[in-house]
């Protein structure tokens, strides 16, 4: 299988890009999305993976139409401490995916089927060294 890893162009940027390694090879290609982190967010839970923002439950821009009631997305619980039964690490995990139009996007073209969204931008920034591919910051000329 092939293997796409969306990480930050540099450790201290909200930007991101997408590693890719094509399966059997161990060349790594980075390429920028023009995407950010939102900026109170700073990592993903694996439940968040699937989830898009507009999720009506989960998401933390949700269609209140499909679900005009709790949106665990954008939970802000405030109160006293130990009355809930839900820890507060449970609390504050991410439960929807920024990047989740690039992953649906990603799938579709997987399928050959027809996306609506389409990237900002799609700039090749070129093959990683087997050096470089431990870091995050630097990249090669492409080819």
């Amino acid at each position: 299988f092939d293997l796409t890893v969306i990480s930050n162009v540099k450790p201290t940027s909200r930007e991101v890009h997408a590693r890719h390694r094509e399966r059997g090879s161990l060349e790594v290609s980075a390429g920028k999305l023009c995407l950010n982190w939102p900026e109170d967010v700073y990592s993903l839970a694996h439940i968040a993976l699937a989830t898009p923002p507009q999720d009506s439950l989960y998401g933390n821009q949700p269609d209140t139409m499909d679900n005009p009631g709790l949106h665990l997305g954008m939970l802000a619980a405030r109160g006293e401490y130990g009355i809930l039964k839900i820890s507060a690490a449970d609390m504050l995990r991410m439960r929807w995916n920024p990047f989740y139009p690039y992953a649906e996007h990603r799938i579709m073209q997987f399928l050959s089927l027809p996306s609506q969204w389409q990237p900002p931008c799609t700039e090749f920034m070129g093959v990683l060294s087997r050096r470089e591919q431990g870091q995050q910051s630097s990249y090669s000329p492409g080819r």
